[in-house]
This record gives C-alpha cells, sequence and structure tokens, in this order.
C-alpha cells in the first residue's frame, strides 16, 4: 500500500500539483492504453476541499485536468465515494479492477478503472489509479490469447461480463450466464471450456475446446449460454 507521511492537515488542492509530472511520465509510458490516471481524496483530507479528484486525461496528445461536479445538490454530482474503485481499496482491498464501464461525468470513456489505496498508517487518505481503454485493453488480449492459446478464448470479469474475445459476436460489456468468478471447473468443461485465473488481477481467461471458433460461433454461444449484449456505465 502507499503511505503518505507527515503534514497532513496543511495538505492542499495546490500541493497535490506535485503529482502532475509523476502522472504525465505515467500517461506518457502508456500512451495509448491508458486514457487518464491521478489521485482521488478521501473526504475532509485536504485542507481546502472536501473532496477533489487531481486526474489527468490525454487528449488528441495534451494532458488535461480533469473537471467534475463535487456539488452533492447538484443533478450532475460525481458521487466517487460509492463508486467500487474508490469504495473498495477503502474498505482495505490492495487492488481494485473495475470495469468495463463508461465513466459519465469522468472521462466519458468506455474504461477499465484500476485503483489502489493510499494510507498514512491506519489512515485512508485517497487512491491512486489509472483508466484502460477498453478498446485498447481489448486489442491486446484478443491477439494474446489468438497467438498464445491458439483456440477461441474470451477474458471476463468477476461478474461474467467480457473484457475482450476472439470470439465473433462476443463483444466487451456482453454479460455470460454461469461464468461468473464462481463458476466451477468442473461444470465449465462440462460446457466444453477451461477457466483458468489471471494471476494478480480478478479477471478469468476462459477457453474454448472447439478448433476453429470462426466455424462454429453458434455454438460456442450456445454452450456458454449468453445473456446479452450492452455497455455498462457506472
Amino acid at each position: 500500500m502507499q503511505s503518505v507521511d507527515g503534514g497532513l492537515s496543511q495538505l492542499t488542492r495546490g500541493d497535490l500539483g506535485g503529482l502532475h509530472p509523476v502522472i504525465r511520465r505515467t500517461l506518457e509510458q502508456h500512451a495509448g492504453l491508458l486514457v487518464g490516471a491521478g489521485f482521488v481524496a478521501e473526504m475532509d483530507v485536504l485542507a481546502d476541499a472536501r473532496q477533489w479528484l487531481e486526474w489527468l486525461l490525454v487528449k488528441e496528445g495534451t494532458f488535461i485536468q480533469m473537471q467534475v461536479t463535487l456539488d452533492v445538490n447538484d443533478v450532475a454530482n460525481y458521487d466517487y465515494q460509492r463508486s467500487d474503485w474508490f469504495d473498495l481499496p477503502k474498505r482495505g482491498q490492495d487492488r481494485a479492477v473495475v470495469g468495463p464501464y463508461v465513466d459519465f461525468g469522468g472521462t466519458n470513456e468506455y474504461v477499465v478503472t484500476i485503483t489502489k489505496p493510499v494510507r498514512s498508517e491506519d489512515r485512508f487518505l485517497g487512491i491512486i489509479g489509472a483508466d484502460l481503454s477498453v478498446d485498447r485493453v481489448e486489442g491486446l488480449l484478443r491477439r494474446l490469447a489468438r497467438n498464445t492459446v491458439g483456440l477461441g478464448a474470451i477474458v471476463i470479469t468477476t461478474d461474467g461480463r467480457v473484457i475482450a474475445s476472439s470470439v465473433p459476436g462476443m463483444f466487451p460489456g456482453t454479460l455470460l450466464a454461469g461464468l461468473d468468478v464462481q463458476v466451477a471447473e468442473g461444470d465449465a468443461r462440462s460446457k466444453g471450456l477451461h477457466v483458468l485465473a489471471i494471476a494478480g488481477i480478478p479477471w478469468r481467461l476462459v477457453v474454448l475446446s472447439c478448433e476453429d471458433p470462426r466455424a462454429c460461433d453458434r455454438d460456442c454461444r450456445s454452450c456458454i449460454g449468453l445473456v446479452g449484449p450492452g455497455r455498462m456505465s457506472r
């Protein structure tokens, strides 16, 4: 976990500007994959703001500060305190991987958000994190699955939502019945599938046993049990 020491009562929004070189360097190192990154503060950590996001976006090669509404009386309020990417690290999870979803009111992009808690001793100060472009993640994982597995393969979230797929018709955001994180390997194999854990993140790699998924799209969709497509929002 990340630690911050000393002077917390005097920390202000202006102090967070010192994070910009690190954030920009991170975005540059992962250009195209990351659409934004930064720090999001816990309630009342800053002396001059109850809530705050020091979050930089990449727009056409330019870094800009993300602007959001943090007024609870405004219908457009960006209530990040209730978002899983903030709440899970706050409740003790060392790493949260949330999405895919459309970040309405924030980046307004279709993203996967990865975050970690920032703490000073036992005090939760907020999170650091980044937003990954789902289109870029899907492309990278699809090529990896095709080149290394050699069979139809799908990467799913803990609730069975598709992140990436090399199977025609199974797009990112599609929800697959019976393939959440609790699926038993025996049950999966009875459907002609193999479900493998992915180290470090709460996703699963689902490998289809068919020899050519391009020739049996209908059968593949049937054995997995497709519920329906749709992109999720926060």
